[in-house]
Protein backbone atom coordinates (compact mmCIF):
# COMPACT_ATOMS: atom_id res chain seq x y z
CA UNK A 1 0.00 0.00 0.00
CA UNK A 2 3.14 2.10 0.65
CA UNK A 3 3.89 1.87 -2.86
CA UNK A 4 0.46 2.61 -3.97
CA UNK A 5 0.58 6.10 -2.09
CA UNK A 6 4.24 6.96 -3.11
CA UNK A 7 3.57 5.99 -6.55
CA UNK A 8 0.52 8.66 -6.78
CA UNK A 9 2.49 11.10 -5.00
CA UNK A 10 4.96 11.29 -7.64
CA UNK A 11 2.52 11.13 -10.44
CA UNK A 12 0.89 14.46 -8.74
CA UNK A 13 4.10 15.58 -8.34
CA UNK A 14 5.42 15.20 -11.76
CA UNK A 15 2.06 16.54 -12.97
CA UNK A 16 1.62 19.59 -11.04
CA UNK A 17 5.66 20.66 -11.45
CA UNK A 18 4.84 19.93 -15.55
CA UNK A 19 2.13 22.66 -15.47
CA UNK A 20 4.57 25.17 -13.61
CA UNK A 21 7.39 24.69 -16.16
CA UNK A 22 7.70 27.49 -18.82
CA UNK A 23 6.50 27.01 -22.03
CA UNK A 24 9.68 26.65 -24.87
CA UNK A 25 8.86 28.77 -27.85
CA UNK A 26 6.76 27.86 -31.34
CA UNK A 27 9.30 27.80 -34.08
CA UNK A 28 8.55 27.30 -37.79
CA UNK A 29 10.76 25.98 -40.03
CA UNK A 30 11.22 27.92 -43.20
CA UNK A 31 10.29 26.98 -46.29
CA UNK A 32 13.34 25.59 -48.60
CA UNK A 33 14.36 27.17 -51.78
CA UNK A 34 13.43 25.86 -54.76
CA UNK A 35 15.87 23.16 -56.43
CA UNK A 36 17.14 25.02 -59.42
CA UNK A 37 15.92 24.55 -62.79
CA UNK A 38 18.94 23.07 -65.17
CA UNK A 39 18.57 24.40 -68.87
CA UNK A 40 21.93 22.66 -69.80
CA UNK A 41 24.64 20.33 -67.83
CA UNK A 42 27.45 18.52 -69.57
CA UNK A 43 30.33 16.62 -68.44
CA UNK A 44 33.37 15.01 -69.82
CA UNK A 45 37.54 14.63 -69.49
CA UNK A 46 39.47 16.73 -71.23
CA UNK A 47 38.70 19.73 -73.58
CA UNK A 48 35.68 20.28 -74.95
CA UNK A 49 33.53 23.24 -76.94
CA UNK A 50 29.52 23.12 -76.07
CA UNK A 51 27.51 23.94 -79.17
CA UNK A 52 25.80 27.52 -78.20
CA UNK A 53 22.59 28.00 -76.50
CA UNK A 54 20.31 30.32 -75.18
CA UNK A 55 21.25 31.02 -71.41
CA UNK A 56 17.82 32.84 -69.56
CA UNK A 57 18.69 36.13 -67.45
CA UNK A 58 19.44 35.46 -64.24
CA UNK A 59 20.90 32.04 -64.73
CA UNK A 60 24.25 31.05 -63.29
CA UNK A 61 26.95 28.60 -65.19
CA UNK A 62 28.49 26.43 -62.35
CA UNK A 63 31.45 23.87 -62.94
CA UNK A 64 33.60 21.44 -61.05
CA UNK A 65 36.61 19.94 -62.12
CA UNK A 66 38.62 16.73 -60.49
CA UNK A 67 42.19 15.92 -61.74
CA UNK A 68 43.05 13.11 -59.37
CA UNK A 69 43.20 10.67 -62.52
CA UNK A 70 44.92 13.19 -64.28
CA UNK A 71 48.18 12.66 -65.37
CA UNK A 72 50.15 14.21 -62.74
CA UNK A 73 47.39 14.31 -60.09
CA UNK A 74 47.48 17.77 -61.18
CA UNK A 75 45.81 20.24 -63.64
CA UNK A 76 44.64 22.97 -65.06
CA UNK A 77 40.78 24.12 -65.70
CA UNK A 78 39.91 26.49 -68.10
CA UNK A 79 36.53 27.72 -68.88
CA UNK A 80 35.50 30.14 -71.27
CA UNK A 81 32.42 31.71 -72.85
CA UNK A 82 31.94 33.19 -76.11
CA UNK A 83 28.43 34.96 -76.54
CA UNK A 84 27.96 35.08 -79.77
CA UNK A 85 28.94 38.21 -82.01
CA UNK A 86 31.87 38.84 -79.29
CA UNK A 87 35.02 38.03 -78.43
CA UNK A 88 35.60 34.76 -76.05
CA UNK A 89 36.11 35.40 -71.94
CA UNK A 90 37.72 33.59 -69.52
CA UNK A 91 35.45 33.01 -66.83
CA UNK A 92 38.18 30.20 -64.76
CA UNK A 93 41.61 29.47 -64.87
CA UNK A 94 41.74 27.07 -61.77
CA UNK A 95 44.98 24.98 -60.64
CA UNK A 96 44.87 21.53 -58.61
CA UNK A 97 43.46 18.45 -57.66
CA UNK A 98 39.98 19.86 -58.57
CA UNK A 99 37.53 22.47 -57.44
CA UNK A 100 34.68 24.80 -59.40
CA UNK A 101 32.97 27.91 -58.95
CA UNK A 102 30.22 29.78 -60.75
CA UNK A 103 29.49 32.63 -62.30
CA UNK A 104 26.21 34.91 -62.78
CA UNK A 105 24.59 35.90 -65.93
CA UNK A 106 22.01 38.66 -65.15
CA UNK A 107 20.98 39.09 -68.75
CA UNK A 108 20.41 36.80 -71.42
CA UNK A 109 22.13 36.10 -74.69
CA UNK A 110 22.95 32.81 -76.68
CA UNK A 111 26.53 31.38 -75.21
CA UNK A 112 28.91 28.90 -76.53
CA UNK A 113 31.64 27.37 -73.82
CA UNK A 114 34.67 26.04 -74.25
CA UNK A 115 36.36 23.99 -71.77
CA UNK A 116 40.41 23.16 -71.87
CA UNK A 117 41.91 20.63 -69.27
CA UNK A 118 43.11 17.07 -69.06
CA UNK A 119 40.51 16.63 -65.95
CA UNK A 120 37.19 15.14 -65.43
CA UNK A 121 34.94 17.92 -65.36
CA UNK A 122 30.66 19.31 -65.19
CA UNK A 123 29.20 22.16 -66.56
CA UNK A 124 25.93 23.20 -65.82
CA UNK A 125 23.40 26.58 -66.63
CA UNK A 126 21.06 26.64 -63.85
CA UNK A 127 18.68 29.31 -62.49
CA UNK A 128 20.28 30.18 -59.68
CA UNK A 129 22.33 33.36 -59.39
CA UNK A 130 24.96 34.32 -57.26
CA UNK A 131 23.52 37.25 -54.76
CA UNK A 132 24.80 40.60 -56.02
CA UNK A 133 27.80 41.63 -54.40
CA UNK A 134 27.14 44.05 -51.48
Amino acid sequence: MAVAVFASSVALCGAAGASTLPRSPVTTSQAKPAAPKIYMQRSGTGNKEIASMMVPPKSSVVWRFDCQNAPKQRGTFVLSSKEQGHSAVKLTDQTGLGGGGQKPFWQSGRYSFGVNTSCGWTVTVESTPLPAAK
